[in-house]
C-alpha cells in the first residue's frame, strides 16, 4: 500500500480507529510521514435511526491543517468510515489526496473517489452489491436476514 503513495508526496496517513487504524500506521511508518486516526463516534438521524461518523480527536485536530492526507481502512464496501474521514479532514483544513484499502468491495468506494477526484488504491477488489431496502430483493420478498432465534 505505501509503495502505490509513494509518488504522491503524502504529508500523513490516517485511518478510522475502528478498521483500518492499524494499517494505516504501518502505511504511515513506512511512507515516514504523520499517523492519524479517526474515532467512531454514533449520533442519530433524528428519527431514531443510529448514524456513526468519524472525528479526529480534538488533540489532533490542530497539527493537521494544511497536511496532504492519504485515508487508508482495512476494507471499503459502504465507505461511511471513509467518507465520514474524508469530511472530518476538510473540516480540519487537511487535504485528502488519496484513499487506500487491502480489500475494495464493490463500486461505492469508486464513486466516492471519482467525485474527490483522488485516486483509490485496493490491494484486493470484489464485487458486492449494496440494496437501499425499497430496492432490496430480499426485502421485497420478505426473506428474513435472520430466523430470530432458531438455531
Amino acid at each position: 500500500m505505501a509503495l502505490r503513495f509513494a509518488d504522491l508526496a503524502i504529508e500523513a496517513v490516517c485511518g478510522p480507529l475502528v478498521g483500518g487504524a492499524f494499517l494505516a500506521q504501518a502505511v504511515a511508518a513506512e511512507l515516514d510521514v504523520e499517523f492519524y486516526h479517526t474515532e467512531r463516534v454514533a449520533t442519530t438521524d433524528g428519527g431514531g435511526l443510529c448514524l456513526a461518523n468519524y472525528r479526529l480527536p480534538n488533540t489532533l485536530r490542530p497539527r493537521i491543517g494544511g497536511k496532504k492526507v492519504a485515508i487508508v481502512d482495512d476494507a471499503i464496501n459502504a465507505g461511511s468510515a471513509v467518507r465520514a474521514t474524508y469530511l472530518d479532514l476538510q473540516a480540519s483544513g487537511a487535504r485528502p489526496a488519496a484513499v487506500g484499502a487491502l480489500l475494495v468491495l464493490g463500486r461505492q468506494a469508486a464513486q466516492l473517489t471519482d467525485g474527490w477526484n483522488v485516486p483509490l488504491e485496493g490491494i484486493a477488489h470484489l464485487p458486492n452489491e449494496l440494496w437501499r431496502p425499497e430496492t432490496c430483493p430480499l426485502c421485497a420478498s420478505r426473506i428474513p436476514l435472520e430466523e430470530g432465534g432458531r438455531k
